[in-house]
């Protein structure tokens, strides 16, 4: 008996059962998700719970969301009133819209640029001090230099608040 845990783009495969599976019918299931994945496509269900022939459990969890809207809209459910609060809807909005789990310093820029109700030109002053902020709070990660993420603990969080 094996047990497995992959994560192939937003979706992660946790198996247990018989290395048999593992070698065959894990892999074509991994590339079948994988190919979804870089279409944009979307598995509708948060989690999908799967059996081999032999009654093996494979359970399959789907982490991209399906929030949509503009960074706008984002910032509105966050009643954002600040430039760290507009960062984090920004993050969001690339985590959760965008599919995009990563992202660098110049696209929260960006982000935030698009959120005309939202963004001041005094954030773009403020912005390094900002991000340094969230990132000493555990709002924001940065898993590389200026490449940051959403903790795990907050993806849950805010995704209440956006659903």
């Amino acid at each position: 008996m094996s047990k497995i845990n992959l994560k192939v783009g937003q979706v992660t495969v946790e198996f247990e059962g018989s290395e048999e599976f593992i070698k065959d019918g894990l892999f074509n299931l991994v590339k079948d998700l994988s190919e979804l994945d870089s279409n944009q496509q979307r598995i509708s269900p948060e989690v999908i719970h799967l059996s081999s022939d032999n009654g093996e459990n494979l359970e399959v969890e789907n982490t991209s969301s399906i929030i949509e809207g503009t960074i706008n809209s984002i910032a509105a459910k966050l009643n954002v009133s600040s430039g760290p609060e507009l960062i984090i809807a920004a993050a969001c909005h690339l985590h959760f819209v965008k599919n995009q789990p990563k992202f660098n310093r110049t696209d929260l820029l960006e982000q935030c640029k698009e959120a005309p109700n939202y963004f001041k030109k005094s954030h773009s002053g403020n912005f390094s001090q900002n991000i340094n902020s969230l990132v000493k709070n555990n709002k924001l990660i940065e898993v590389s230099k200026d490449v940051f993420s959403i903790p795990a603990q907050e993806i849950e969080e805010l995704k209440n608040k956006l659903s």
